[in-house]
């Protein structure tokens, strides 16, 4: 199915409102309101470390049941358990794996601001592309991913962009 974000909101090929983002100017902590009122909420769980491997995106109910989450991995050659970290920068994070209900993904980011979804075998749940024009998210998800989750892996790809922002000390 095709999709698109606009101002936090999830519209379908019809134009319907399918979900909403209530975001915090940070982005860090994240309500999704899905189109029947339920709140799932998306948040980004990290220490103090600069280390993307002890940093977590989780997406919870209102009672706190983790239903996805998602744990950034470095890109090839990046990691600073192997390599050291960069002296001029921080290392890459071009990639995520994903459980939803029990199910195991990968997000990939193919290039700034796209994105895809990939399960297990390889096939392709959902692609992203942002649109900085028309200021946007052109989506196609499978049939199998409800707005909610979409929403939150729209939260997660930006999660993704927050690790390799600059750090400034």
């Amino acid at each position: 199915m095709k999709y698109v974000m606009r101002s936090n909101t999830l519209f379908d090929e019809k134009n319907n409102k399918r979900a909403y983002i209530h975001a915090s100017a940070s982005y860090l902590k994240s309500k999704i309101r899905s189109e029947n009122g339920e709140i799932i909420n998306a948040e980004l769980r990290m220490n103090s470390s600069y280390d993307a491997h002890k940093h977590e995106y989780v997406m919870t109910d209102n009672e706190s049941n983790v239903i996805a989450s998602a744990r950034p991995r470095y890109s090839k050659d990046e990691d600073p358990d192997q390599n050291g970290w960069p002296l001029n920068r921080a290392p890459l994070v071009d990639e995520a794996s994903l459980t939803i209900r029990g199910g195991i993904y990968k997000i990939i980011r193919v290039g700034y601001p796209k994105y895809e979804i990939r399960d297990s075998a390889g096939k392709l749940m959902l692609g992203t592309a942002y649109s900085p024009l028309m200021k946007n998210w052109n989506i196609y998800a499978s049939k199998s991913l409800s707005p909610e989750i979409i929403c939150a892996i729209v939260i997660f790809c930006k999660y993704l962009e927050f690790e390799n922002d600059a750090v400034i000390l």
